[in-house]
């Protein structure tokens, strides 16, 4: 567990100097740093998808994952969350948790944050979460000097997260195989492409309406256990 709060403090400690760098940093500079992160993470997003082998499975669940996100509506939920919050506190901000969920599925999103805490809760070796905690506190400067304070919240979302694999990793190895691994990876890197062209203001895409779509690969490949 100690590797997961580790990763979880170079989260919230990359956010502080990026808050800062926020403060010091004019908004012409910060504009142009925004607009080449958003390219960079569209090319991200493009390597990691181009790297799946199964292509049409992953638009299979990009749709599905779409359709029950847009039949739930998950992003007026947020809205909705976020105006009774506000009535409680004037400080809430929807941007706030929409750019907290999309900076999470950055640094979610990809085999380090499902391997690590396996890894961590299985073999005790956490070698892969001191890895991915560099880069996270890296990314973490970058995008709290652009959405400031959200960088927090999806701080404790990436803690629930790695934390509930760990808790759980003896009961989701049998799941998390090494194809399921990879069709995650696959997805989320669609995901994180089609965020690029929400930043880039190419076209409007409510990327959480599509988060379901992450857990097909794995609803899937428990059902062929069944079977």
């Amino acid at each position: 567990m100690f590797g997961i709060i580790l990763n979880t403090v170079a989260v919230l400690l990359g956010g502080f100097f990026g808050i800062f760098l926020k403060k010091v940093i004019s908004s012409k500079v910060m504009d142009a740093v925004f607009l080449i992160v958003a390219v960079t993470i569209a090319i991200i997003g493009i390597q990691g998808a181009v790297k799946g082998e199964d292509m049409a499975f992953v638009l299979i669940c990009t749709a599905l994952g779409g359709l029950i996100g847009e039949s739930i509506d998950i992003d007026k939920r947020i809205e909705n969350t976020t105006a009774f919050i506000k009535s409680k506190m004037k400080d809430a901000d929807n941007e706030f948790f929409t750019r907290a969920i999309e900076i999470f599925l950055i640094q979610c999103t990809g085999s380090l944050a499902i391997l690590g805490p396996l890894n961590a809760g299985l073999q005790g070796n956490m070698d892969i979460l001191f890895f991915k905690s560099t880069l996270d506190f890296t990314s973490s400067i970058i995008f709290a000097s652009m959405y400031g304070k959200s960088i927090y919240l999806s701080g404790i979302l990436l803690f629930l997260y790695q934390g509930g694999i760990f808790a759980l990793s003896t009961w989701l190895k049998p799941l998390l195989t090494e194809q399921v691994i990879s069709q995650l990876s696959v997805v989320g890197s669609v995901l994180i492409f089609a965020m690029a062209l929400d930043m880039l203001e190419i076209k409007k895409i409510k990327v959480v309406n599509y988060l379901p779509a992450l857990l097909i690969p794995v609803v899937w490949y428990g059902v062929q256990l069944l079977f």
